[in-house]
Protein backbone atom coordinates (compact mmCIF):
# COMPACT_ATOMS: atom_id res chain seq x y z
CA UNK A 1 0.00 0.00 0.00
CA UNK A 2 2.83 2.33 0.59
CA UNK A 3 6.19 2.35 -1.06
CA UNK A 4 8.82 4.39 0.71
CA UNK A 5 10.80 6.15 -1.97
CA UNK A 6 12.81 9.33 -2.03
CA UNK A 7 11.32 12.14 -4.05
CA UNK A 8 13.37 14.98 -5.50
CA UNK A 9 12.59 18.19 -3.60
CA UNK A 10 13.17 20.28 -6.70
CA UNK A 11 16.02 22.72 -7.37
CA UNK A 12 15.72 26.27 -8.64
CA UNK A 13 18.42 26.37 -11.32
CA UNK A 14 18.04 30.08 -11.88
CA UNK A 15 18.51 30.79 -8.19
CA UNK A 16 21.56 28.51 -8.05
CA UNK A 17 23.21 30.31 -10.96
CA UNK A 18 22.22 33.85 -9.93
CA UNK A 19 25.23 36.01 -8.94
CA UNK A 20 25.31 37.83 -5.63
CA UNK A 21 24.67 41.60 -5.60
CA UNK A 22 27.77 43.75 -6.30
CA UNK A 23 27.66 45.46 -2.94
CA UNK A 24 27.99 42.11 -1.16
CA UNK A 25 31.13 41.33 -3.13
CA UNK A 26 32.56 44.80 -2.37
CA UNK A 27 31.81 44.45 1.33
CA UNK A 28 33.39 40.98 1.44
CA UNK A 29 36.49 42.25 -0.41
CA UNK A 30 36.89 45.18 1.97
CA UNK A 31 36.51 42.95 5.01
CA UNK A 32 39.06 40.47 3.68
CA UNK A 33 41.50 43.27 2.80
CA UNK A 34 41.11 44.85 6.24
CA UNK A 35 41.71 41.52 7.93
CA UNK A 36 44.89 40.90 5.89
CA UNK A 37 46.22 44.41 6.58
CA UNK A 38 45.57 44.16 10.30
CA UNK A 39 47.32 40.79 10.48
CA UNK A 40 50.34 41.88 8.44
CA UNK A 41 50.81 45.17 10.34
CA UNK A 42 50.49 43.37 13.66
CA UNK A 43 53.21 40.88 12.63
CA UNK A 44 55.49 43.69 11.49
CA UNK A 45 55.07 45.54 14.79
CA UNK A 46 55.74 42.43 16.87
CA UNK A 47 58.88 41.61 14.86
CA UNK A 48 59.98 45.31 14.64
CA UNK A 49 60.06 45.04 10.84
CA UNK A 50 60.70 48.13 8.71
CA UNK A 51 58.89 47.25 5.44
CA UNK A 52 60.10 48.60 2.15
CA UNK A 53 58.16 49.40 -1.02
CA UNK A 54 58.39 45.79 -2.20
CA UNK A 55 56.99 44.48 1.10
CA UNK A 56 54.13 46.96 1.01
CA UNK A 57 53.25 45.94 -2.57
CA UNK A 58 53.51 42.22 -1.86
CA UNK A 59 51.74 41.95 1.50
CA UNK A 60 49.25 44.81 1.40
CA UNK A 61 48.25 44.69 -2.29
CA UNK A 62 49.12 41.40 -3.95
CA UNK A 63 48.13 39.14 -1.03
CA UNK A 64 44.59 40.57 -0.56
CA UNK A 65 43.96 40.53 -4.31
CA UNK A 66 45.11 36.92 -4.55
CA UNK A 67 42.88 35.84 -1.69
CA UNK A 68 39.88 37.64 -3.19
CA UNK A 69 40.48 36.03 -6.59
CA UNK A 70 40.90 32.60 -5.02
CA UNK A 71 37.68 32.96 -3.05
CA UNK A 72 35.85 34.01 -6.20
CA UNK A 73 37.15 31.03 -8.17
CA UNK A 74 36.31 28.62 -5.35
CA UNK A 75 32.76 29.94 -5.05
CA UNK A 76 32.24 29.84 -8.82
CA UNK A 77 33.40 26.23 -8.94
CA UNK A 78 31.10 25.17 -6.12
CA UNK A 79 28.15 26.98 -7.71
CA UNK A 80 28.78 25.33 -11.06
CA UNK A 81 28.97 21.93 -9.42
CA UNK A 82 25.63 22.46 -7.67
CA UNK A 83 24.02 23.61 -10.91
CA UNK A 84 25.27 20.52 -12.76
CA UNK A 85 23.92 18.30 -9.98
CA UNK A 86 20.58 20.12 -10.13
CA UNK A 87 20.39 19.62 -13.90
CA UNK A 88 21.01 15.89 -13.51
CA UNK A 89 18.59 15.35 -10.58
CA UNK A 90 15.26 15.96 -12.37
CA UNK A 91 16.13 13.40 -15.04
CA UNK A 92 16.79 10.84 -12.33
CA UNK A 93 13.48 11.61 -10.64
CA UNK A 94 11.59 11.34 -13.93
CA UNK A 95 13.22 7.98 -14.56
CA UNK A 96 12.18 6.71 -11.12
CA UNK A 97 8.64 8.03 -11.58
CA UNK A 98 8.41 6.35 -14.95
CA UNK A 99 9.59 3.08 -13.44
CA UNK A 100 7.07 3.35 -10.62
CA UNK A 101 4.21 4.13 -12.95
CA UNK A 102 4.89 1.78 -15.87
CA UNK A 103 7.35 -1.00 -15.13
CA UNK A 104 6.80 -1.76 -11.43
CA UNK A 105 4.06 -4.30 -10.69
CA UNK A 106 0.96 -2.81 -9.06
CA UNK A 107 0.62 -3.27 -5.33
CA UNK A 108 -2.90 -1.96 -4.78
CA UNK A 109 -4.87 -3.56 -1.96
CA UNK A 110 -8.64 -4.00 -1.72
CA UNK A 111 -10.17 -1.73 0.93
CA UNK A 112 -13.08 -3.58 2.49
CA UNK A 113 -14.06 -0.91 5.03
CA UNK A 114 -12.80 2.19 6.79
CA UNK A 115 -13.73 4.04 9.98
CA UNK A 116 -12.84 7.37 11.55
CA UNK A 117 -13.59 9.17 14.81
CA UNK A 118 -12.39 12.75 15.14
CA UNK A 119 -13.51 16.25 16.00
CA UNK A 120 -15.03 16.75 12.53
CA UNK A 121 -17.38 13.77 12.78
CA UNK A 122 -18.19 10.37 14.25
CA UNK A 123 -17.33 8.65 10.95
CA UNK A 124 -15.61 9.52 7.69
CA UNK A 125 -18.79 10.41 5.81
CA UNK A 126 -19.88 12.71 8.62
CA UNK A 127 -16.42 14.29 8.68
CA UNK A 128 -16.59 15.05 4.95
CA UNK A 129 -19.95 16.77 5.42
CA UNK A 130 -18.77 18.78 8.41
CA UNK A 131 -15.13 19.49 7.57
CA UNK A 132 -15.58 22.63 5.47
CA UNK A 133 -17.93 24.28 7.95
CA UNK A 134 -16.42 22.96 11.20
CA UNK A 135 -15.25 25.75 13.52
CA UNK A 136 -11.55 26.28 13.99
CA UNK A 137 -10.09 24.93 17.24
CA UNK A 138 -10.53 27.34 20.14
CA UNK A 139 -9.05 27.84 23.59
CA UNK A 140 -9.28 24.80 25.84
CA UNK A 141 -11.18 25.42 29.08
CA UNK A 142 -8.63 23.75 31.36
CA UNK A 143 -5.31 23.21 29.58
CA UNK A 144 -2.71 25.89 30.33
CA UNK A 145 0.81 26.73 29.19
CA UNK A 146 3.77 27.49 31.43
CA UNK A 147 2.50 31.04 31.99
CA UNK A 148 -0.94 29.87 33.05
CA UNK A 149 -2.61 31.01 29.83
CA UNK A 150 -5.16 28.82 28.01
CA UNK A 151 -3.91 27.02 24.92
CA UNK A 152 -5.64 26.19 21.65
CA UNK A 153 -6.79 22.57 21.37
CA UNK A 154 -9.12 20.45 19.24
CA UNK A 155 -10.84 17.93 21.56
CA UNK A 156 -13.67 15.71 20.37
CA UNK A 157 -16.86 17.08 21.89
CA UNK A 158 -19.06 14.71 23.85
CA UNK A 159 -16.44 12.00 24.24
CA UNK A 160 -17.62 9.66 27.01
CA UNK A 161 -14.34 8.66 28.60
CA UNK A 162 -15.96 7.36 31.79
CA UNK A 163 -18.14 4.88 29.90
CA UNK A 164 -15.16 3.56 27.93
CA UNK A 165 -13.16 3.11 31.14
CA UNK A 166 -16.09 1.38 32.83
CA UNK A 167 -16.34 -1.02 29.88
CA UNK A 168 -12.70 -1.94 30.38
CA UNK A 169 -13.37 -2.69 34.05
CA UNK A 170 -16.36 -4.85 33.09
CA UNK A 171 -14.14 -6.75 30.63
CA UNK A 172 -11.73 -7.65 33.43
CA UNK A 173 -9.15 -4.84 33.31
CA UNK A 174 -8.79 -4.16 37.02
CA UNK A 175 -5.56 -2.15 37.21
CA UNK A 176 -5.82 1.02 35.11
CA UNK A 177 -3.23 2.90 37.11
CA UNK A 178 -1.07 3.55 34.04
CA UNK A 179 -3.91 5.18 32.12
CA UNK A 180 -3.74 8.96 32.16
CA UNK A 181 -6.22 11.37 30.61
CA UNK A 182 -4.72 11.17 27.12
CA UNK A 183 -4.69 7.35 27.04
CA UNK A 184 -8.27 7.15 28.26
CA UNK A 185 -9.43 9.60 25.58
CA UNK A 186 -7.54 7.74 22.87
CA UNK A 187 -9.14 4.45 23.88
CA UNK A 188 -12.61 6.03 23.99
CA UNK A 189 -12.04 7.21 20.41
CA UNK A 190 -10.83 3.79 19.28
CA UNK A 191 -13.79 1.81 20.63
CA UNK A 192 -16.38 2.85 18.00
CA UNK A 193 -13.83 2.53 15.20
CA UNK A 194 -12.91 -0.99 16.31
CA UNK A 195 -16.55 -2.05 16.65
CA UNK A 196 -17.50 -0.66 13.22
CA UNK A 197 -14.66 -2.46 11.45
CA UNK A 198 -15.19 -5.75 13.28
CA UNK A 199 -18.85 -5.66 12.24
CA UNK A 200 -17.81 -4.84 8.68
CA UNK A 201 -15.50 -7.85 8.67
CA UNK A 202 -18.29 -10.11 9.90
CA UNK A 203 -20.54 -8.80 7.13
CA UNK A 204 -17.84 -9.26 4.50
CA UNK A 205 -17.35 -12.88 5.55
CA UNK A 206 -21.06 -13.64 5.39
CA UNK A 207 -20.85 -14.40 1.66
CA UNK A 208 -22.06 -17.51 -0.12
CA UNK A 209 -19.46 -20.25 -0.08
CA UNK A 210 -18.86 -20.00 -3.82
CA UNK A 211 -17.91 -16.32 -3.44
CA UNK A 212 -15.35 -16.95 -0.73
CA UNK A 213 -11.90 -17.54 -2.19
CA UNK A 214 -10.18 -20.73 -1.18
CA UNK A 215 -6.69 -20.58 0.22
CA UNK A 216 -4.78 -23.48 1.68
CA UNK A 217 -1.39 -21.78 1.95
CA UNK A 218 0.44 -21.52 5.19
CA UNK A 219 0.70 -18.38 7.25
CA UNK A 220 3.32 -15.91 6.01
CA UNK A 221 6.31 -15.46 8.23
CA UNK A 222 5.41 -11.87 9.04
CA UNK A 223 5.67 -10.12 12.33
CA UNK A 224 6.37 -6.57 13.43
CA UNK A 225 8.27 -5.39 16.46
CA UNK A 226 5.50 -5.24 19.02
CA UNK A 227 4.87 -5.40 22.70
CA UNK A 228 2.38 -8.29 22.57
CA UNK A 229 1.53 -10.79 19.83
CA UNK A 230 -1.00 -13.62 19.84
CA UNK A 231 -0.47 -15.83 16.80
CA UNK A 232 -2.62 -18.64 15.44
CA UNK A 233 -1.27 -22.16 15.21
CA UNK A 234 1.08 -22.73 12.23
CA UNK A 235 -1.21 -25.38 10.78
CA UNK A 236 -4.17 -22.99 10.58
CA UNK A 237 -5.15 -22.88 6.89
CA UNK A 238 -8.42 -20.95 6.92
CA UNK A 239 -8.64 -17.20 6.35
CA UNK A 240 -7.57 -15.17 9.35
CA UNK A 241 -8.25 -11.70 10.65
CA UNK A 242 -4.93 -10.07 11.45
CA UNK A 243 -5.35 -7.02 13.67
CA UNK A 244 -2.55 -4.45 13.82
CA UNK A 245 -3.04 -1.89 16.60
CA UNK A 246 -0.73 1.11 16.27
CA UNK A 247 -0.27 2.83 19.62
CA UNK A 248 2.00 5.70 20.73
CA UNK A 249 5.34 4.51 22.07
CA UNK A 250 5.02 7.00 24.94
CA UNK A 251 2.24 4.84 26.41
CA UNK A 252 3.39 2.59 29.28
CA UNK A 253 3.70 -1.07 28.31
CA UNK A 254 1.01 -1.89 30.86
CA UNK A 255 -1.45 0.38 29.03
CA UNK A 256 -0.63 -1.26 25.69
CA UNK A 257 -1.22 -4.69 27.24
CA UNK A 258 -4.63 -3.60 28.47
CA UNK A 259 -5.51 -2.27 25.03
CA UNK A 260 -4.33 -5.51 23.43
CA UNK A 261 -6.48 -7.64 25.72
CA UNK A 262 -9.48 -5.37 25.18
CA UNK A 263 -9.18 -5.51 21.38
CA UNK A 264 -8.90 -9.30 21.43
CA UNK A 265 -11.85 -9.59 23.78
CA UNK A 266 -14.08 -7.38 21.63
CA UNK A 267 -13.15 -9.31 18.49
CA UNK A 268 -14.01 -12.65 20.11
CA UNK A 269 -17.24 -11.21 21.52
CA UNK A 270 -18.32 -10.36 17.98
CA UNK A 271 -17.89 -13.90 16.76
CA UNK A 272 -14.26 -14.06 15.65
CA UNK A 273 -12.76 -17.38 16.68
CA UNK A 274 -9.65 -17.20 18.82
CA UNK A 275 -7.69 -19.50 16.47
CA UNK A 276 -8.59 -17.29 13.47
CA UNK A 277 -7.21 -14.11 15.04
CA UNK A 278 -3.71 -12.70 15.01
CA UNK A 279 -3.06 -9.59 17.07
CA UNK A 280 -0.06 -7.29 16.77
CA UNK A 281 0.33 -4.24 19.01
CA UNK A 282 2.86 -1.91 17.44
CA UNK A 283 4.30 1.01 19.46
CA UNK A 284 5.39 3.91 17.23
CA UNK A 285 7.09 7.20 18.05
CA UNK A 286 6.17 9.23 14.96
CA UNK A 287 3.23 9.29 12.59
CA UNK A 288 5.57 8.97 9.61
CA UNK A 289 6.50 5.46 10.79
CA UNK A 290 2.99 4.36 9.81
CA UNK A 291 3.90 4.71 6.11
CA UNK A 292 6.85 2.34 6.51
CA UNK A 293 4.73 -0.15 8.43
CA UNK A 294 2.02 -0.11 5.75
CA UNK A 295 4.68 -0.60 3.10
CA UNK A 296 5.98 -3.73 4.83
CA UNK A 297 2.44 -5.04 5.14
CA UNK A 298 1.84 -4.47 1.43
CA UNK A 299 5.08 -6.24 0.51
CA UNK A 300 4.17 -9.24 2.64
CA UNK A 301 0.69 -9.50 1.18
CA UNK A 302 1.95 -9.43 -2.39
CA UNK A 303 4.87 -11.76 -1.69
CA UNK A 304 2.64 -14.41 -0.11
CA UNK A 305 -0.98 -13.63 -0.98
CA UNK A 306 -3.70 -15.44 0.93
CA UNK A 307 -7.30 -14.79 1.89
CA UNK A 308 -6.52 -13.11 5.23
CA UNK A 309 -8.02 -9.79 6.13
CA UNK A 310 -5.90 -7.13 7.79
CA UNK A 311 -7.42 -4.67 10.22
CA UNK A 312 -5.06 -1.72 10.82
CA UNK A 313 -6.01 0.59 13.69
CA UNK A 314 -4.42 3.71 15.15
CA UNK A 315 -5.45 6.07 17.92
CA UNK A 316 -3.86 9.01 19.68
CA UNK A 317 -4.79 11.98 21.81
CA UNK A 318 -2.61 15.02 22.46
CA UNK A 319 -5.35 16.76 24.44
CA UNK A 320 -3.71 16.54 27.82
CA UNK A 321 -1.28 18.34 30.08
CA UNK A 322 1.65 16.02 29.23
CA UNK A 323 1.40 16.56 25.47
CA UNK A 324 0.91 20.30 25.86
CA UNK A 325 4.02 20.47 28.04
CA UNK A 326 6.02 18.41 25.53
CA UNK A 327 4.94 20.58 22.59
CA UNK A 328 5.71 23.76 24.50
CA UNK A 329 9.12 22.48 25.58
CA UNK A 330 9.95 21.66 21.94
CA UNK A 331 8.81 25.10 20.77
CA UNK A 332 6.02 23.54 18.68
CA UNK A 333 2.88 24.69 20.52
CA UNK A 334 0.64 27.02 18.54
CA UNK A 335 0.21 30.53 19.89
CA UNK A 336 0.44 34.19 18.96
CA UNK A 337 4.24 34.00 19.16
CA UNK A 338 4.37 30.66 17.34
CA UNK A 339 2.00 30.74 14.32
CA UNK A 340 3.72 27.66 12.87
CA UNK A 341 3.08 25.64 16.02
CA UNK A 342 0.80 22.64 16.46
CA UNK A 343 -2.69 22.58 17.95
CA UNK A 344 -3.18 19.43 20.08
CA UNK A 345 -5.91 17.20 18.68
CA UNK A 346 -7.12 13.61 18.87
CA UNK A 347 -8.53 10.95 16.57
CA UNK A 348 -8.82 7.23 15.89
CA UNK A 349 -9.03 5.56 12.50
CA UNK A 350 -8.83 2.17 10.89
CA UNK A 351 -8.75 0.33 7.58
CA UNK A 352 -9.97 -3.18 6.82
CA UNK A 353 -7.84 -4.50 3.97
CA UNK A 354 -8.42 -7.61 1.94
CA UNK A 355 -5.83 -9.98 0.55
CA UNK A 356 -3.60 -8.94 -2.33
CA UNK A 357 -6.00 -10.22 -4.95
CA UNK A 358 -8.78 -8.98 -7.20
CA UNK A 359 -12.12 -9.95 -5.70
CA UNK A 360 -14.67 -11.52 -7.97
CA UNK A 361 -17.49 -9.57 -6.37
CA UNK A 362 -17.03 -5.77 -6.66
CA UNK A 363 -19.30 -5.13 -3.68
CA UNK A 364 -16.82 -6.87 -1.39
CA UNK A 365 -14.10 -4.30 -2.02
CA UNK A 366 -15.47 -1.17 -3.73
CA UNK A 367 -12.15 0.64 -3.32
CA UNK A 368 -8.46 -0.08 -3.66
CA UNK A 369 -5.55 1.64 -1.97
CA UNK A 370 -2.50 2.14 -4.16
CA UNK A 371 1.12 2.39 -3.20
CA UNK A 372 2.23 5.62 -1.56
CA UNK A 373 5.20 7.73 -2.52
CA UNK A 374 7.04 9.12 0.51
CA UNK A 375 9.52 11.98 0.37
CA UNK A 376 11.62 11.84 3.58
CA UNK A 377 13.19 15.28 3.04
CA UNK A 378 12.77 17.84 5.79
CA UNK A 379 10.76 20.98 5.08
CA UNK A 380 13.11 23.21 7.07
CA UNK A 381 14.97 25.91 5.15
CA UNK A 382 12.80 25.35 2.06
CA UNK A 383 11.03 28.21 0.38
CA UNK A 384 7.30 28.03 -0.21
CA UNK A 385 7.89 27.54 -3.92
CA UNK A 386 10.28 24.66 -3.31
CA UNK A 387 7.85 23.06 -0.85
CA UNK A 388 4.97 23.23 -3.33
CA UNK A 389 7.22 21.82 -6.05
CA UNK A 390 8.25 18.91 -3.82
CA UNK A 391 4.65 18.13 -2.82
CA UNK A 392 3.59 18.31 -6.46
CA UNK A 393 6.32 15.87 -7.46
CA UNK A 394 5.18 13.39 -4.80
CA UNK A 395 1.57 13.68 -6.03
CA UNK A 396 2.59 13.22 -9.68
CA UNK A 397 4.52 10.07 -8.84
CA UNK A 398 1.64 8.71 -6.75
CA UNK A 399 -0.70 9.13 -9.73
CA UNK A 400 1.85 7.43 -11.99
CA UNK A 401 2.02 4.47 -9.60
CA UNK A 402 -1.78 4.22 -9.61
CA UNK A 403 -1.87 4.64 -13.42
CA UNK A 404 -4.38 7.45 -13.05
CA UNK A 405 -4.42 10.67 -15.12
CA UNK A 406 -4.63 13.91 -13.19
CA UNK A 407 -7.91 14.89 -14.84
CA UNK A 408 -9.58 11.75 -13.42
CA UNK A 409 -8.99 12.82 -9.81
CA UNK A 410 -12.06 14.35 -8.20
CA UNK A 411 -10.63 15.60 -4.90
CA UNK A 412 -7.45 16.24 -2.92
CA UNK A 413 -7.58 15.25 0.76
CA UNK A 414 -4.72 16.43 2.94
CA UNK A 415 -3.78 16.68 6.60
CA UNK A 416 -2.87 20.38 6.28
CA UNK A 417 -3.69 22.35 9.39
CA UNK A 418 -3.94 25.99 10.43
CA UNK A 419 -0.25 26.72 9.77
CA UNK A 420 0.16 29.16 6.86
CA UNK A 421 2.99 27.10 5.41
CA UNK A 422 0.83 23.98 5.15
CA UNK A 423 -2.26 25.80 3.87
CA UNK A 424 -0.27 27.43 1.07
CA UNK A 425 1.47 24.16 0.23
CA UNK A 426 -1.80 22.22 -0.01
CA UNK A 427 -3.56 24.87 -2.09
CA UNK A 428 -0.56 25.38 -4.37
CA UNK A 429 -0.21 21.66 -4.96
CA UNK A 430 -3.88 21.31 -5.87
CA UNK A 431 -3.72 24.20 -8.34
CA UNK A 432 -0.48 22.96 -9.92
CA UNK A 433 -1.23 19.24 -10.14
CA UNK A 434 -5.03 19.22 -10.48
CA UNK A 435 -5.86 22.37 -12.47
CA UNK A 436 -9.38 21.13 -13.22
CA UNK A 437 -10.33 21.27 -9.54
CA UNK A 438 -11.27 24.23 -7.35
CA UNK A 439 -9.38 24.54 -4.05
CA UNK A 440 -12.47 25.59 -2.10
CA UNK A 441 -14.72 22.88 -3.54
CA UNK A 442 -12.42 19.91 -4.07
CA UNK A 443 -9.87 20.34 -1.29
CA UNK A 444 -10.46 18.75 2.13
CA UNK A 445 -7.95 19.41 4.90
CA UNK A 446 -8.24 17.35 8.07
CA UNK A 447 -5.91 19.35 10.30
CA UNK A 448 -7.72 22.67 9.91
CA UNK A 449 -10.56 21.47 12.14
CA UNK A 450 -8.87 18.62 14.02
CA UNK A 451 -5.39 19.93 14.75
CA UNK A 452 -2.49 17.54 15.26
CA UNK A 453 -3.95 14.06 15.81
CA UNK A 454 -0.56 12.45 16.33
CA UNK A 455 -0.10 8.82 15.40
CA UNK A 456 -3.64 8.56 14.00
CA UNK A 457 -2.99 11.11 11.24
CA UNK A 458 -2.04 8.75 8.34
CA UNK A 459 -4.95 6.35 8.83
CA UNK A 460 -7.37 9.23 9.46
CA UNK A 461 -6.24 10.79 6.19
CA UNK A 462 -6.73 7.52 4.29
CA UNK A 463 -10.15 6.90 5.84
CA UNK A 464 -11.27 10.39 4.86
CA UNK A 465 -9.93 9.97 1.31
CA UNK A 466 -11.61 6.57 1.03
CA UNK A 467 -14.97 8.01 2.04
CA UNK A 468 -14.56 10.79 -0.54
CA UNK A 469 -13.63 8.28 -3.26
CA UNK A 470 -16.65 6.12 -2.40
CA UNK A 471 -18.98 9.11 -2.59
CA UNK A 472 -17.56 10.40 -5.87
CA UNK A 473 -16.93 6.93 -7.36
CA UNK A 474 -13.75 8.42 -8.77
CA UNK A 475 -10.06 8.54 -7.85
CA UNK A 476 -9.08 10.71 -4.88
CA UNK A 477 -5.55 11.82 -4.04
CA UNK A 478 -4.43 11.75 -0.39
CA UNK A 479 -1.56 14.08 0.53
CA UNK A 480 0.24 14.14 3.87
CA UNK A 481 2.23 17.33 4.50
CA UNK A 482 1.70 17.97 8.23
CA UNK A 483 4.87 16.15 9.26
CA UNK A 484 8.02 18.25 9.43
CA UNK A 485 10.22 15.42 8.15
CA UNK A 486 8.34 13.85 5.24
CA UNK A 487 5.58 14.11 2.67
CA UNK A 488 3.47 11.25 1.40
CA UNK A 489 0.87 10.87 -1.33
CA UNK A 490 -1.22 8.00 -2.65
CA UNK A 491 -4.34 7.43 -4.71
CA UNK A 492 -7.51 5.67 -3.63
CA UNK A 493 -9.63 4.53 -6.56
CA UNK A 494 -12.84 2.57 -7.13
CA UNK A 495 -12.14 -1.09 -7.73
CA UNK A 496 -12.60 -1.93 -11.44
CA UNK A 497 -15.39 -4.38 -12.10
CA UNK A 498 -14.69 -7.64 -13.90
CA UNK A 499 -16.28 -6.22 -17.08
CA UNK A 500 -14.17 -3.09 -16.96
CA UNK A 501 -11.04 -5.15 -16.38
CA UNK A 502 -11.83 -7.37 -19.38
CA UNK A 503 -12.50 -4.32 -21.56
CA UNK A 504 -9.21 -2.72 -20.54
CA UNK A 505 -7.31 -5.94 -21.22
CA UNK A 506 -8.91 -6.27 -24.66
CA UNK A 507 -8.02 -2.68 -25.50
Amino acid sequence: MSAVQTANPGVDLAAADRPSPWWKWLLAALLLTGLVWATVIFVWQVNRTDPGARDLLLWLVALPMGLIAGAHLLRSGLRGRSVRAAEIAPAGVDAVAATDGLDAPPRALPLLAHALSCRAGVDADDAIAQLRTAPRPGLHPSLRDRYGLPVFAAPVDGLDVDAATAALHDAGAEDLGGWDEEIARAWALLEPVLDALLLADVAAQALPDDETPADASALPGYVYAHSRSVRAAPHQAGPQLQIHVLLPARWPSHARDIASDAVRGRAQAMGHAADALELNVVPLSHAREVWSLLDRLSLELHAAPRADRHLVLATDSLVGALSVEALEHAGRLFGSAQPEGRIPGEAAAGLLLGAARTPDVPDVAPLQVHRAIVDPASREDRSTRAAVRAAGDVCARALAVARQPADAVRALVSDADQRPSRSIEAAGTLVAQLPELEPDLHGLHLGVACGDVGLAAPLALLALAAAQAAQAQAPVLALSIADDACRAALAITPFPTAAATATAAAA
